[in-house]
Protein backbone atom coordinates (compact mmCIF):
# COMPACT_ATOMS: atom_id res chain seq x y z
CA UNK A 1 0.00 0.00 0.00
CA UNK A 2 2.63 2.26 1.02
CA UNK A 3 4.95 1.58 -1.68
CA UNK A 4 1.77 2.47 -4.21
CA UNK A 5 1.39 5.44 -2.54
CA UNK A 6 4.86 6.17 -2.70
CA UNK A 7 5.78 5.24 -6.61
CA UNK A 8 2.22 7.33 -7.57
CA UNK A 9 3.82 10.47 -5.19
CA UNK A 10 6.60 10.50 -7.20
CA UNK A 11 4.87 10.19 -10.54
CA UNK A 12 2.77 13.42 -9.53
CA UNK A 13 5.82 14.89 -8.45
CA UNK A 14 7.79 14.13 -12.11
CA UNK A 15 4.67 14.97 -14.54
CA UNK A 16 3.78 18.09 -12.10
CA UNK A 17 7.48 19.16 -12.80
CA UNK A 18 7.56 18.58 -16.41
CA UNK A 19 4.56 20.06 -16.98
CA UNK A 20 5.68 23.57 -15.04
CA UNK A 21 9.01 23.40 -17.63
CA UNK A 22 9.09 27.30 -19.58
CA UNK A 23 7.84 27.40 -23.10
CA UNK A 24 11.05 27.97 -25.20
CA UNK A 25 11.60 31.61 -26.54
CA UNK A 26 11.76 32.57 -29.76
CA UNK A 27 14.95 34.28 -30.43
CA UNK A 28 14.57 38.40 -32.29
CA UNK A 29 16.45 36.50 -35.30
CA UNK A 30 14.01 33.42 -35.79
CA UNK A 31 11.07 35.58 -35.16
CA UNK A 32 12.47 38.37 -37.92
CA UNK A 33 13.35 35.81 -39.82
CA UNK A 34 10.12 33.95 -39.82
CA UNK A 35 8.05 37.24 -40.34
CA UNK A 36 10.41 37.58 -43.82
CA UNK A 37 9.22 34.01 -44.80
CA UNK A 38 5.61 35.04 -44.52
CA UNK A 39 5.94 38.30 -46.16
CA UNK A 40 8.06 36.14 -49.04
CA UNK A 41 5.12 33.77 -49.35
CA UNK A 42 2.51 36.54 -49.17
CA UNK A 43 4.26 38.56 -51.94
CA UNK A 44 4.57 35.46 -53.95
CA UNK A 45 0.97 34.20 -53.80
CA UNK A 46 -0.17 38.07 -54.50
CA UNK A 47 1.70 37.98 -58.14
CA UNK A 48 0.64 34.64 -58.76
CA UNK A 49 -3.21 35.04 -57.80
CA UNK A 50 -3.69 38.88 -57.34
CA UNK A 51 -5.09 38.00 -53.50
CA UNK A 52 -3.34 38.13 -49.69
CA UNK A 53 -3.83 34.65 -48.21
CA UNK A 54 -4.30 34.08 -44.68
CA UNK A 55 -2.05 31.72 -42.25
CA UNK A 56 -3.36 28.63 -42.68
CA UNK A 57 -2.62 28.81 -46.57
CA UNK A 58 0.64 30.06 -46.19
CA UNK A 59 1.67 27.31 -43.59
CA UNK A 60 0.61 24.26 -45.92
CA UNK A 61 2.89 25.70 -48.33
CA UNK A 62 5.90 23.05 -49.60
CA UNK A 63 8.07 26.40 -49.67
CA UNK A 64 6.76 27.49 -46.02
CA UNK A 65 7.79 24.00 -44.60
CA UNK A 66 10.82 23.95 -46.26
CA UNK A 67 11.60 27.59 -44.97
CA UNK A 68 10.75 26.34 -41.25
CA UNK A 69 13.19 23.62 -41.47
CA UNK A 70 15.50 25.73 -42.56
CA UNK A 71 14.87 28.38 -39.73
CA UNK A 72 13.12 25.97 -37.01
CA UNK A 73 14.55 22.56 -37.53
CA UNK A 74 11.69 20.18 -36.49
CA UNK A 75 9.38 23.05 -35.38
CA UNK A 76 5.87 23.90 -36.39
CA UNK A 77 3.20 26.60 -36.41
CA UNK A 78 0.53 25.23 -34.39
CA UNK A 79 -2.82 26.45 -36.09
CA UNK A 80 -5.33 28.07 -33.60
CA UNK A 81 -7.94 28.68 -36.34
CA UNK A 82 -7.51 29.85 -40.40
CA UNK A 83 -5.92 33.12 -39.46
CA UNK A 84 -4.02 32.65 -36.15
CA UNK A 85 -1.34 30.32 -35.06
CA UNK A 86 1.12 29.74 -32.14
CA UNK A 87 5.00 29.01 -32.08
CA UNK A 88 7.13 28.54 -29.12
CA UNK A 89 6.35 31.86 -26.63
CA UNK A 90 4.95 33.98 -29.65
CA UNK A 91 0.95 34.22 -31.37
CA UNK A 92 1.31 34.77 -34.91
CA UNK A 93 -1.86 36.05 -36.89
CA UNK A 94 -1.92 36.62 -40.52
CA UNK A 95 -4.85 37.75 -42.19
CA UNK A 96 -5.76 39.28 -45.54
CA UNK A 97 -8.66 41.67 -46.20
CA UNK A 98 -12.26 40.87 -47.35
CA UNK A 99 -11.21 41.56 -50.71
CA UNK A 100 -7.89 40.07 -50.67
CA UNK A 101 -5.58 43.07 -51.61
CA UNK A 102 -3.77 43.65 -48.32
CA UNK A 103 -3.10 41.95 -45.17
CA UNK A 104 -1.89 42.36 -41.65
CA UNK A 105 0.44 40.55 -39.97
CA UNK A 106 1.56 40.67 -36.13
CA UNK A 107 3.65 38.10 -34.08
CA UNK A 108 3.12 38.93 -30.54
CA UNK A 109 4.83 37.48 -27.61
CA UNK A 110 2.27 34.99 -25.41
CA UNK A 111 1.03 35.90 -22.80
CA UNK A 112 1.36 40.24 -23.57
CA UNK A 113 2.61 40.62 -19.94
CA UNK A 114 6.04 38.92 -21.20
CA UNK A 115 6.98 42.18 -22.22
CA UNK A 116 8.74 40.34 -25.58
CA UNK A 117 9.13 42.02 -28.91
CA UNK A 118 6.00 42.52 -31.02
CA UNK A 119 6.70 42.17 -34.84
CA UNK A 120 4.02 43.97 -36.86
CA UNK A 121 3.86 43.65 -41.24
CA UNK A 122 1.90 43.72 -44.00
CA UNK A 123 1.30 44.96 -47.66
CA UNK A 124 3.81 46.32 -48.28
CA UNK A 125 5.78 44.32 -46.25
CA UNK A 126 7.56 46.78 -43.67
CA UNK A 127 8.63 45.23 -40.91
CA UNK A 128 7.74 46.93 -37.43
CA UNK A 129 8.54 46.22 -33.99
CA UNK A 130 7.08 47.36 -30.92
CA UNK A 131 6.98 46.97 -27.18
CA UNK A 132 3.82 46.84 -24.83
CA UNK A 133 3.04 49.77 -22.74
CA UNK A 134 4.94 49.52 -19.36
CA UNK A 135 7.37 47.03 -21.10
CA UNK A 136 9.61 50.22 -22.43
CA UNK A 137 12.55 49.75 -19.97
CA UNK A 138 12.61 45.94 -19.65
Amino acid sequence: GSLIACLFGAWAILVGAQSAQPVPTLSGREALGLVRTVNTLEAEAFAKSGFYVALDQVNNTPRFRDAMTRLLPGEVIAQVDATTGTLRDYKLSVVPSADGKHYRLALVPEPPSRCGTSFFSGDPAVIYLGKALGCEGR
